[in-house]
């Protein structure tokens, strides 16, 4: 008997052969969403300690926002930008672009030198 039939081994499953190359693909996938997972990680978490300090700063003004009927929140902070958000009497108050711009932004500008705008919404 010869073994080799049409240039395969006869126990040869093509079938094998394209689910292995289904499994490269499904691995190639998977190791590029891990690497994209992980780099959302990192990212993400330079922002949560740049958060946190921005927190710190709107939690020691926030008393005063509010003696004045207003309040505000961070929205974000990526990539030198921080935006925030205005609520209460400080939404159309003519002292908000004052209070919120040239003091706040300063301040939080100067405690954390990688914040290069501050944008008000």
């Amino acid at each position: 008997m010869n073994p080799v039939r049409n240039g395969k081994r006869p126990d040869y499953s093509w079938g094998a052969s394209i689910n292995c190359g289904r499994n490269l693909v499904q691995l190639s996938i998977f190791c590029k969403t891990i690497d994209i997972i992980i780099d959302w990680l990192i990212s993400n978490g330079m922002n949560n300690a740049m958060e946190k300090k921005i927190n710190k700063i709107l939690d020691k003004v926030r008393p005063y926002i509010q003696m004045h009927g207003g309040d505000v929140m961070l929205v974000g902070a990526k990539k030198g930008t921080v935006t925030l958000k205005i609520y209460g009497a400080c939404v159309g108050c003519a002292l908000a672009d004052l209070t919120y711009n040239k003091m706040l932004g300063t301040l939080i500008k100067e405690e954390i030198p990688e914040i290069k705008k501050v944008i008000i919404i």
